[in-house]
């Protein structure tokens, strides 16, 4: 009996061959069930999708049993339907963790071998999400909770459709930018550091022509003119071979 609603596994229609899922949901009267409202959808028709082979999202089945990792919803399967072909099935490989499970990482569709899906087989970036159902009627009570509470109650009123969301984009483009910031920024370190070196060298080149201009002021300052040395060596040797009363040069 159902007594909730209720999504079925996808199953093959006898009528059209297509793969379908089944909603259901009981119809009640003063607390008792008299009925049960219930419709098929061809998958490709779930829900729609916006995105591309870059940016896309796909609806899996979560669920413990042999369709567990089935896609149920994916943008490939509009295309497929538009062509008027049957969807096939593909399965998505899920942690052991039921209610939080996780893809691999990088993420490869298992779409990418279906004509068509070509787009789909470079690696993604994936991030997964359960589908949860908010409980109207428990969600009457929440004006009155405490505030701080509020989130958390939420959380509790919502219930899990064994259903989950795979988001997934290209992990080219997620890491191209990062690529880009790194490239800019090498180019400005080699920039800061041949303009390091350039005022290095610059630095040096004047530093040096500096000091050897000192050299050469103290060089001209100490060294004497060739007429004045030769005079001071005469003086000199006179000086040390006259007597008392020779006299010196010049005097």
């Amino acid at each position: 009996m159902i007594t909730a609603p209720h999504i079925s596994t996808y199953f093959q229609s006898k009528q059209s061959g297509t793969l379908k899922v089944a909603f259901s949901a009981p119809i009640e009267d003063n607390g008792q069930i008299i009925g049960i409202l219930a419709c098929t959808v061809e998958l490709g028709s779930l829900i729609s999708f916006p995105g591309n082979a870059d940016q896309y999202a796909m609806l899996i089945d979560g669920r413990e049993g042999p369709d567990r990792g089935v896609i149920l919803e994916h943008p490939l399967y509009q295309d497929i339907m538009k062509r008027n072909l049957e969807v096939p099935i593909r399965t998505v490989n899920l942690s052991h963790d039921v209610e939080f499970p996780e893809v691999a990482s990088p993420f490869l569709d298992p779409v990418a071998d279906i004509e068509g899906g070509e787009d789909y087989g470079e690696p993604h970036l994936a991030a997964i999400a359960a589908v949860r159902v908010k409980d109207l009627e428990s969600r009457k009570l929440l004006p009155e909770i405490d505030p701080e509470e509020r989130e958390e109650v939420e959380l509790a009123f919502k219930h899990d459709t064994g259903l989950f969301v795979i988001a997934a984009e290209s992990q080219e483009d997620v890491v191209a930018p990062a690529y880009a910031l790194g490239r800019t920024l090498g180019w400005i370190s080699l920039g800061a550091l041949a303009l390091l070196l350039a005022v290095a060298v610059t630095m040096w080149i004047l530093v040096n022509r500096m000091m050897r201009e000192s050299r050469e002021r103290l060089a001209r300052a100490f060294a004497p003119s060739n007429e004045s040395s030769m005079l001071e060596r005469m003086e000199t040797v006179a000086a040390t071979t006259r007597g008392p009363g020779t006299m010196t040069l010049g005097e």
